[in-house]
């Protein structure tokens, strides 16, 4: 991984050896560690749908707190967007990087008997944001298939597959698809919220750890979903950093320009004609006499207590909307603009954790100190990335809003390979190459 040395950033910012040390110390995994460095030479990984790959960076972490970083072996990536791939290639060097999770096993390196094997297929099926939602008669549902039979083909020997929590509509199918298909492993399906795991941030996932039968190890007498849930259960942790402290300063250039964009585009849109039929203008007045708030009044005292933000705001509906929310809930720290007035999410309180950060969202932090869009990176810090270890020079500012959107949370998925990883004996996953 590249070391991005003029990144600028927070003092808050987490000592991730220190972060990973303390997992290994929680899971109890660091005699396993010690085992697998003496017997094999590399522990090997690979990834389908990877966006921003946060499990390799977890496994980076876990490998750099027992001084083995240079023991992992990023062996196949697959993601279908140009850029994450740019991405994916400046930060990881994976050896193969496919553009098509569908492409045929014979045309990709082979990842026959790797040691770990993650996959975040498409959440838009299953989110419970989406009104028309087909689960799994989707177009998209189609990768999840297709990492069905990856699975079966190349039968990894550790495998994690996380998705939101609209999932569990399906999950019992899925396992019963995966359990019919795939022979030889023991699955056990959870829902993690990195809240749980010392992050401030909610963000519930179903994870699903699968472990091949040949490479269980002594489990203590409990069944395979017991222990899982018991190692998940210890790694818990406090949350101790306030997620305000973990944004960038104002002077960053990532902030400044993400400021000059916003001012130009809302310019841009107080120069066209408004439309006043639009349905989001009943919503608002509706809101508004349900509430006993007048809109007008509204704005200007938002105007008023939030010059800054209000500059960056830059349509009539999202200042209105923001406007209405905030005279009823004055403590809000956090909102999210992209989305309608009745379902808008938002977080009030200052030791409040943030809400789960979508791809699309535009997260406007009202707290006096900020009162400003997120940017970013910033997405990816939250979501507990090795910012100050990337090149994210490499794609532009919207591409890592999304990434950080899509990902997994760094701590969830570390906590569910080191639970997966535990219930393994070292000496197996080493030999049975």
């Amino acid at each position: 991984m590249l070391v991005n040395e003029e990144f600028d950033f927070p003092p808050a910012t987490e000592n991730y050896v220190e972060v990973g040390k303390m997992f290994l110390d929680a899971s109890g995994l660091q005699p396993w560690m010690n085992a697998f460095l003496e017997t094999a030479s590399k522990l090997t990984y690979a990834s389908d749908c990877s966006g921003a790959d946060v499990p390799y960076q977890a496994l980076e972490m876990l490998l750099h707190a027992v001084k083995g970083l240079d023991r992992l072996a990023f062996l196949s990536a697959s993601e279908c967007h140009r850029l994450k791939r740019v991405f994916l290639r400046c930060n990881f060097q994976p050896r193969e990087i496919c553009p098509d999770i569908f492409m045929k096993e014979e045309d990709r390196i082979s990842i026959q008997d790797v040691d770990i094997y993650c996959a975040g297929f498409p959440c838009t099926p299953y989110s419970m944001l989406s009104p028309t939602r087909r689960l799994l008669n989707d177009e998209n549902a189609r990768q999840l298939f297709r990492v069905v039979k990856r699975v079966k083909c190349n039968r990894p020997k550790i495998v994690v597959l996380e998705n939101v929590l609209g999932f569990l509509a399906v999950l019992g199918k899925v396992l019963a698809l995966i359990r019919r298909n795939i022979a030889g492993y023991r699955i056990s399906s959870n829902v993690l919220n990195p809240t749980f795991f010392g992050a401030p941030l909610s963000r519930k996932r179903i994870f699903i750890i699968m472990v091949r039968d040949d490479c269980i190890g002594d489990l203590g007498g409990q069944t395979f979903d017991d222990f899982i849930l018991a190692k998940l259960t210890s790694m818990k942790q406090p949350i101790t950093t306030k997620w305000q402290s973990l944004l960038l300063p104002d002077t960053h250039r990532a902030v400044n320009g993400d400021r000059y964009a916003r001012n130009a585009l809302r310019k841009k849109n107080a120069q066209k004609i408004v439309n006043m039929n639009h349905k989001w203008i009943a919503a608002h007045r509706k809101w508004a006499r349900t509430h006993k708030v007048d809109p007008s009044t509204a704005v200007r005292t938002f105007k008023a207590a939030h010059p800054r933000a209000a500059r960056f705001i830059s349509t009539h509906r999202e200042m209105e909307a923001v406007s209405l929310l905030t005279a009823v809930n004055p403590a809000i720290s956090i909102v999210n603009t992209s989305q309608n007035l009745h379902c808008i999410p938002f977080q009030s309180g200052e030791r409040c954790n943030l809400p789960c950060l979508t791809p699309k969202g535009k997260w406007l932090a009202l707290d006096p100190s900020i009162d400003r869009y997120l940017v970013g990176r910033e997405i990816c810090l939250l979501m507990g990335m090795a910012v100050h270890r990337m090149d994210f020079d490499c794609v532009k500012e919207q591409v890592l809003h999304d990434m950080g959107g899509n990902a997994m949370n760094l701590r969830a998925v570390f906590a569910a390979l080191c639970a997966a990883i535990s219930s393994t004996d070292p000496a197996k996953v080493a030999n049975l190459r």
